[in-house]
């Protein structure tokens, strides 16, 4: 009788540690039944992730050149109403400077449009805001203006004023000024 208790607290002590050590193991790790030991993500990791793949992506748009409207502008200003500038300009380099400018105008219009733009924004706007306006100020120079605009626009008001206040004057000027 004895020997049988011994065995069946052995055995109930081991059956409490396997089964402790796969809960504890099925919280750190995806699947531990299939093998899966890849770490469990937070959902702030999850988070962060997701912000961070938005702004690269957003990055990537932005880096279209902005040259092509502002040399376009110079074209149709040297050219006048005469419609031509010089027996040297090319007119199909010209239209495709025009299309590169409607290129670069639908793709800022649809990362706008898109809710995984609207999405970080509102994440990344509820960050700065509990955030010190200076650190804001500097992370938020670093953006393309029309991100910073749409940034601050969206912050409160108080917020918002706070972190451009701590931005250098002709920043400042640029992101408030009137789109046409």
């Amino acid at each position: 009788m004895k020997i049988f208790v011994t065995y069946f607290i052995a055995v109930i002590l081991a059956f409490l540690g396997v089964t402790s050590l796969m809960i504890y193991l099925d919280e750190q790790y995806k699947n531990v039944w299939y093998f899966d030991f890849t770490p469990v993500s937070t959902p702030e990791e999850r988070r962060a992730d997701s912000l961070r793949q938005i702004t690269d992506s957003l990055m990537e748009i932005n880096k279209t050149p902005v040259f092509a409207r502002e040399t376009l502008e110079l074209y149709r200003e040297a050219a006048g109403d005469t419609g031509y500038f010089s027996p040297k300009i090319n007119y199909d380099s010209l239209a495709a400077l025009e299309e590169q400018a409607e290129r670069e105008r639908l793709l800022r219009a649809k990362a706008q449009s898109d809710s995984a733009y609207n999405v970080w924004k509102t994440e990344t706007i509820r960050l700065y805001e509990s955030m010190d306006p200076e650190q804001v100020a500097q992370v938020i120079q670093n953006f393309p203006d029309n991100i910073a605009r749409d940034l601050i626009y969206s912050m409160r008001r108080k917020k918002a004023a706070e972190v451009l206040e701590n931005l250098d004057e002709e920043t400042v000027a640029e992101l408030t000024k009137a789109e046409r």
